[in-house]
Order: structure tokens, then C-alpha cells, then sequence
């Protein structure tokens, strides 16, 4: 793609990312997009509000006093990943004090929220934040007021446009995108023949940064999920970004163990790979197949929101017909790999209910600070008449160590499903899932093997789904509205969710060997069922050896 076409490239680039957003996994969506786009600041904009020093920094301590007080998960984080953001604030009140423009405090603000590394806790802006707003500004929707006026002020609406007309998408990274496969960052595909750069390189280092560090490096401008089994930070996909016209040295061990480098100029994708990889297919919500005639079947949820609300109803119309075929097979294989959530409602009501005999129940806990802040919006879904202090919670289980010192109260929220006209079925269901399954999805997971109602294969969940919905904050001068989690999330053995996420009852991964074979048959991975999928294999093995 010519530089003359980058206008035009980047339109297209924000219809794709506005798409992706209202139909792949809305909650958790806009983290998965910052993985390969950012927002830029525009430069030609004129900066016509001019915020003070002071009225800046006064931004900033509302939101560190907001978080401080608010905020549920900053010493799951100093665990898992060594970071003590409240330990910060003099430094981050030093960067705020350094911006010379609105410009350059929206950046740095950005990247301090970033580093709280939550995909929950963001600045809202774009589509996301006009599709809250709508969400939210029902009356009969069930949110609180507290929720709803701050979206639906004329403060909020104005503000929106102002920053929105300060930032423009540009789409400045290498042109070669990356997966995360047993640890090693691989080349996947993109302008790979200029740079006589093969696929299924792996990545070392960038700008001579080994990549371990290169990505930790990353952890104040995007989301970084977490592997388990090497105890790192990780990105399941990896794009580099890159200043317009700079250049990136990038350090590679080919397949045949030669180390090399590429020096690879800043570019754009070409408008066919956008649409290979981050077009939405056939449109549709779910996959339906049959692997193993009269024998096993299978379902992919790609997300649990679809574009258009109205619709959910008619794929759990599809998929019952689907079931009720398929109702005498001994197995279902349900995939929900890569999805990052919704409502919980979609999985409920279009795929558990026509599975279950009886009425099903199962307890969650939630804790939250006891903070004035935050009550209206846990008081969204529970009722804070019964909440309970966390020295009541139950014995002999293995509560993060804060459970009793910075939470005083907790909420038990009771999951059930009813059932709907169930089909037969009485087979053995297992449930697939990876480090992308987030937020609704991720619910599904905790929910299925609570009860044992499938058996989990694949690798650690992303977590943070056993929760209220996230809460809001304006800030009072800039009016940057920043959404952040409400509450901590309470596994059945008592660990924090967002700690510990969702662990499968069996671990399998991706094979670096099976992912070449896939890219060497130029398939989308997870697109279709591939022959070399490690997770559907293994599964297929055991249903097949199951006597």
C-alpha cells in the first residue's frame, strides 16, 4: 500500500475496529484491538481549551484518590506482576505537571490508566463510549443514576467530541503481525518478502531489547494477558508500533536455528490482510459443525454480544435446532477460545438452558471497598441490603491475603440458569478455552466448571469475569470519563478471579509445530477448525480412546 493511500487505508482501518467493537466480544473488544491500533494525538488540532497546571494535576489526584479508594485489584497486581501503582504518584503527578498541552495530558494520562493493567480500568472514548451511553441511558435498564448521568450530561457529550476532535487513528506499527506460541513470539504473516522475513520466524529481541523485557516495556500503552505456565506477561497477538517514516531493527532465529536481523520500515497492512484477519467472516456469532458423524458435535461462540441486541435471540433459535440434531451424540465440543464477552445472558439463554434438566444454581462473592463511590454500582446488580462483612465469609478457603483488611463487605450473587424446552442431550461436553476468554465469557467458564457442567481444555482463562460492571469516574476539569473495575471476584476455592482467572481441568496449548503447519497452509487460525488445532486434536483423542 502506497503512502498516498493512508487516508483512505485509515478509514477503513476505524469502520474495521468500530465493527469488531459493536460484534466481537464488546467488554474486552477495545483491549484486543490496542494490541495492533493505538490512538495517536493530532497534531493539526487546535488546542482550544488549554488546561492549567493546576487544573490537570487536580484531575489526576481525583483519579489516584478515586482508584485508591475504589479500585479492588492493586495488590493482586503487585503479586502477579511486581507493579505497585499507588507507589507511583509522585512520579505520575511529575509527568502530569511536565505535559505542555491538552495533548500531551491526554497521552500521559492514557498511559498511567494503562499501567494499571486491567482491561476493565480504560479511558472511554469512540464508540464504546457512545454505545455505553446508550446502554445506560435507559431508565428502565436496571443502572443505577449514578452510572447513567455520568455518560448523559451535557458535560460528558461535550467533552467526549472535544478529545475526540483532539485524537485521530493512525495506524503507525511494523507491518508484521506476530502470535504468542509456547512462549515465542512467531512471525504469523504481513509485508514479509521486502524484508526476507519468513514465516514461522521467531522474534528475539526489538531495537536490541530482548522481547521478554520489550514487552513488559509495552505495559503503559496496552493490555498484557498473562501465561501461567511460563509465570510472564504476554500479548497473544504482538504488533510493534513505530513512529511515521521511522525504522525498527528486529532480531529473528529461523526454523533452521540462523539468527539474523531486519531493519523493517514503519507501514501499513494492505487493506486484503485487514480484512483476512480482522474482518468478521461470515457475520456470524457462532460456528456449527459436525466433527464425527452421530458421534461429535460442535459449537463456536465467538463472542456473547452480537452487533445488533435484537439478533442474540434469533442465533439461540439456530442453535437449538442445531442441538435438538444433534441431541443423541454421545459428545459436544463447546469453543469459546478468543472470546472476550458480552452478556452473560447470551450463553445462559442460547446455549446452557436447552442443556440442563433442572434449574441450576451456583454462589459467587464479591468484594468491594467500603466506599460511598462505589456502592451505586455494585447496587446496579445486587442489593447492598444483603451484603454481608468478609469476616463472615465461608471457612477453609484461600482468600488473597487483603480479603479481610481492605475489604470490609461482600455481596453473594447466586448464578442460575433455567432451563428452556432442553433437547436430550446427555452426553459429555467439553468446553475449550484460552487466555483470550474474558469478562461474560469468562463467567461461562467459572460457571462450567463450578458445577462440573463440562470439562475445560485448553490454557488458563483472562479472568475478571466474576464481577459487577465496571464503574465510571469523570474527571472534574478535562471531563475524561475512565471506566475501572468494581469489585473483586471470588473463584469457588476462594481466590481472587483476576488473580488466578479460570484454570482448565486439562492443559493443552498450541504446538509451535502445529501452528507452522497451520501458517504453511496459509489458514486463519481459529478462523476454521484446522486439521493441526492441538486443543481439537487432543479432545478428539480422548472422546475416540473413551470406551
Amino acid at each position: 500500500m502506497i503512502k498516498g493511500d493512508k487516508m483512505k487505508t485509515s478509514k477503513i482501518v476505524i469502520a474495521l475496529l468500530i465493527l469488531i467493537l459493536l460484534s466481537v466480544g464488546l467488554w474486552y473488544a477495545i483491549f484486543n484491538i490496542a494490541n495492533s491500533y493505538r490512538i495517536e494525538l493530532d497534531t493539526e488540532k487546535p488546542n482550544a481549551r488549554n488546561l492549567t497546571t493546576e487544573q490537570k494535576i487536580e484531575d489526576f489526584n481525583y483519579l489516584y484518590n478515586t482508584m485508591k479508594d475504589n479500585f479492588p485489584f492493586f495488590e493482586v497486581k503487585k503479586r502477579m506482576i511486581g507493579y505497585d501503582w499507588l507507589a507511583q504518584k509522585n512520579e505520575f503527578q511529575n509527568r502530569i505537571r511536565n505535559t505542555k498541552s491538552d495533548r500531551e495530558f491526554y497521552g500521559e494520562l492514557n498511559k498511567i490508566v494503562n499501567l494499571v493493567q486491567n482491561a476493565h480500568t480504560h479511558i472511554l472514548q469512540g464508540a464504546f463510549a457512545e454505545e455505553l451511553r446508550t446502554i445506560y441511558a435507559d431508565p428502565n435498564s436496571g443502572y443505577s443514576p449514578s452510572r447513567r448521568n455520568i455518560l448523559n450530561n451535557e458535560k460528558a457529550i461535550e467533552m467526549l467530541k472535544y478529545w475526540e476532535n483532539k485524537l485521530t487513528s493512525y495506524d503507525n506499527y511494523i507491518p508484521i503481525i506476530f502470535r504468542y506460541v509456547e512462549g515465542k513470539y512467531v512471525v504469523l504473516d504481513g509485508n514479509l518478502e521486502e524484508y526476507e522475513i519468513p514465516k514461522g520466524a521467531i522474534l528475539t529481541k526489538v531495537d536490541d531489547v530482548g522481547i521478554e523485557q520489550y514487552i513488559k516495556s509495552l505495559s503503559n500503552n496496552r493490555y498484557l494477558s498473562y501465561d501461567y505456565k511460563r509465570k510472564q506477561q504476554m500479548l497473544g497477538e504482538l504488533t510493534i508500533f513505530a513512529e511515521p517514516g521511522s525504522e525498527v531493527k528486529l532480531t529473528f532465529i529461523t526454523r533452521d536455528n540462523k539468527v539474523f536481523d531486519a531493519i523493517v520500515s514503519e507501514d501499513q497492512f494492505s487493506y486484503e490482510f485487514i480484512e483476512k484477519y480482522y474482518g468478521n467472516g461470515d457475520d456470524k456469532n457462532y460456528s456449527l459443525k459436525i466433527l464425527q458423524d452421530n458421534k461429535t458435535a460442535y459449537i463456536r461462540l465467538k463472542s456473547m454480544m452480537t452487533a445488533d441486541s435484537f439478533s442474540s435471540d434469533e442465533d439461540g433459535k439456530v442453535i437449538y435446532k442445531f442441538l435438538q440434531q444433534v441431541q443423541d451424540y454421545p459428545y459436544l465440543i463447546v469453543d469459546i477460545r478468543g472470546n472476550g464477552g458480552g452478556s452473560d445472558g447470551y450463553w445462559r439463554n442460547n446455549l446452557v438452558a436447552y442443556l440442563l434438566n433442572k434449574h441450576t444454581y451456583y454462589d459467587a462473592h464479591l468484594l468491594y471497598k467500603d466506599s460511598d463511590y462505589i456502592k451505586p454500582f455494585i447496587e446496579d446488580r445486587y442489593s447492598l441490603f444483603e451484603a454481608k462483612p468478609t469476616t463472615q465469609l465461608p471457612d477453609n478457603k484461600n482468600y488473597p491475603p487483603e480479603a479481610m483488611t481492605e475489604f470490609k463487605n461482600y455481596v453473594t450473587t447466586t448464578n442460575d440458569v433455567v432451563p428452556k424446552n432442553p433437547v436430550k442431550f446427555k452426553g459429555k461436553i467439553y468446553l475449550l478455552v484460552d487466555g483470550d476468554v474474558y469478562s461474560a465469557a469468562e463467567s461461562f467458564a467459572s460457571f462450567a466448571k463450578s458445577i462440573g457442567w463440562a470439562t475445560l481444555v485448553g490454557t488458563t482463562t483472562g479472568g475478571d469475569g466474576i464481577i459487577a460492571d465496571p464503574a465510571l469516574m469523570m474527571l472534574p476539569n478535562s471531563g475524561i470519563v475512565i471506566r475501572f473495575s468494581s469489585c473483586m471476584g471470588l473463584n469457588p476455592d476462594g481466590t481472587a478471579n483476576e488473580e488466578y482467572h479460570t484454570a482448565p481441568d486439562i492443559y493443552v496449548e498450541q504446538s509451535f509445530q502445529d501452528f507452522l503447519n497451520i501458517i504453511d497452509n496459509n489458514e486463519v487460525p481459529l478462523d476454521e477448525i484446522s486439521k493441526y488445532d492441538t486443543i481439537i486434536n487432543h479432545v478428539l483423542n480422548l472422546i475416540n480412546s473413551d470406551k
